[in-house]
Order: C-alpha cells, then structure tokens, then sequence
C-alpha cells in the first residue's frame, strides 16, 4: 500500500471517530427532560436566632451587709418552693419563692454578704420561652399571635410551633417573646434554636424543578398547544424541590413545563 493511502486512510479514520466523538457530546449535551412547573403557598417570615429563657428567675440579695451563717443548697439543686435557701446573722431567712433549680451560689459560709449583689441565682426549668432580638426593620413586622416555628439544630423532626407574647423595647434593642407550645425535655435556659416569624399571610410563587440553575438566565418552556420557546427567567434560593422563580418575561402556569438539562 503506498504512503498516499495510508495517510488518506488514517485521515479518514480520524475523521471517523471525531465525528462520533462530536455525536456523542451532542447527544449527552442535549440530554433532559420536561418537567412541570410547581406552585406552591409559602409565608413570609422573619428569621433570627433565638435563646431559651426562663419566665421565672430569682437572685438572693442583701439590703444590708451582713455574714453569711448558713447556704442550705448548692448548684444544681431541685427546691420546692418555701424551702430555706439562705441564713444571714441579723437578716430574715431568705427562701424560694417558687420550684426552681439552684444555678448559682457566689458566697460561702462565714463570708461577708456583698450589698445589692447576688448571693444567690435560682430559675424554673418548667416554665421556658424563646427570646429574640431584632433589628428595627424587622421588628416593625412583628405582631403579638404570629405564628412561629421553631429548629434546634441538633434535635431532629420538624419544627416546634409557637406563637409571638410580646415586643418590647429594652436598651435601644427590640425584644421578641415566643411562647413555644411543647419543649423537648433536654431543653435548658441557654440554649439557641433557629426562629422563623410568619409576618404575612401565604403567597403562591412557583417552583422550577431544576437540577442546575441555567447559567445564561434562559429556561426553554412549553405550554399547553403551543411549541416551546426559551424565555428569560430570574430564580431564587434552592430547595429541595427546585429553584423558587422570582420574574418571568413570560407568565408561568401549573401547566406549563420546563426543559430540564441533564
């Protein structure tokens, strides 16, 4: 076989295969499917992290300055309430005004009492809330009786409900109190949970379930009785159902379809 030929066959077989190369690009390229759009009523929320508190607290402290004659509790400690908690020389006894949990104890026997400083801290663990703290143009948005929901990260399920107590000003911040229905056994004061407020009533917005945001911003749509077209489209945050679509050029139906890209 002379040079010539080999060349033209090897020329040929390149040929050959970079076209079947290119076919296959195009056909995974190409690849997808068409996909319903979703519709979907979402509420608009606020969010901010949240702390658990106590409705109750408690700290011992004396008006005057006095030694310390006898501590009946220490940390950690389950009282009733009435029991004796502290004894001063001089003072009346100092007892628990309600069932609570010893957190605290700063001073030992024999010392001094500190005047108007807590000698004592005590809380209740069975009468919890949710504190937050927002911003002005946030808490413009808060009512008494929104609905809540409530996520501490570590405990799985769905969110606890809850409902808004009350706003308050306190030092130039804004102070939000929630009322959760139930709380978990294992949740303590001190603990943070992710809270969302629901600040307006359910809107529909629509779900393109899509695996990869397009990178150009155009989505090909097909309609009911007509042939697809490709319109310009702006999309949200991903969920696990798809990309929230925020504009259209063109009105979207829960019965149109998406081309999803593979």
């Amino acid at each position: 076989m002379s040079k010539a030929k080999k060349i033209g066959l090897l020329l040929t077989a390149l040929f050959v295969l970079f076209t079947l190369i290119f076919i296959a690009f195009k056909s995974t390229s190409l690849s997808g499917s068409w996909v319903k759009v979703l519709q979907r009523q979402q509420a608009q929320a606020v969010y901010g992290l949240g702390t658990v508190t106590s409705k109750k607290t408690f700290q011992a402290k004396a008006s005057l300055s006095s030694k310390v004659k006898k501590i009946f509790v220490h940390e950690g400690e389950t009282i009733k309430k009435g029991e004796r908690l502290i004894e001063l020389f001089d003072l009346p006894l100092i007892t628990a005004p309600f069932d609570g949990t010893i957190t605290s104890v700063q001073v030992n026997e024999g010392e001094t009492s500190p005047i108007s400083l807590p000698m004592l801290e005590m809380v209740s663990l069975s009468e919890l809330e949710i504190t937050l703290i927002l911003e002005q143009a946030a808490a413009l948005l808060i009512q008494p009786g929104q609905s809540t929901r409530i996520q501490f990260e570590s405990i799985q399920g769905a969110p606890l409900d809850g409902k808004v107590r009350s706003i308050f000003p306190k030092l130039g911040q804004f102070y939000i109190k929630i009322d959760p229905q139930t709380f978990p056994p294992s949740v303590l004061p001190g603990m943070t949970a992710d809270v969302a407020i629901e600040v307006n009533g359910p809107r529909t917005i629509f779900i393109l379930p899509l695996k990869t945001a397009p990178q150009d911003s155009k989505v090909k749509i097909k309609k009911k009785n007509r042939p697809p077209q490709w319109i310009r489209v702006k999309l949200g945050s991903k969920n696990e159902e798809g990309y929230e679509l925020l504009t259209s050029e063109l009105p979207l139906e829960t019965d149109d379809e998406v081309w999803d890209q593979r």
